[in-house]
């Protein structure tokens, strides 16, 4: 079965967020403390998608690294 998926930057746009994506974004921010990363997981907090915003609460646990000043 081949699935057919939007450019990120499309999904994002429109107010869905790819859960793969959000995953990346989580071993971004935990592995490389990419802010940009964690800004998307803060974003995926309001998506439209109560799976995605319940997803993106789990990943911003409190186990989650947060950015110290000047990162």
């Amino acid at each position: 079965m081949h699935v057919k998926h939007r450019p990120v930057e499309t999904q994002v746009k429109a107010g869905l967020r790819d859960v793969l994506y959000l995953f990346v974004c989580h071993l971004e921010w935990h592995n490389n403390r990419n802010l940009a990363a964690y800004l998307e997981l803060l974003a995926a907090l309001d998506d439209r998608d109560h799976e995605v915003r319940g997803l993106a609460e789990a990943l911003l646990h409190r186990s989650s690294p947060r950015p110290r000043p000047g990162e």
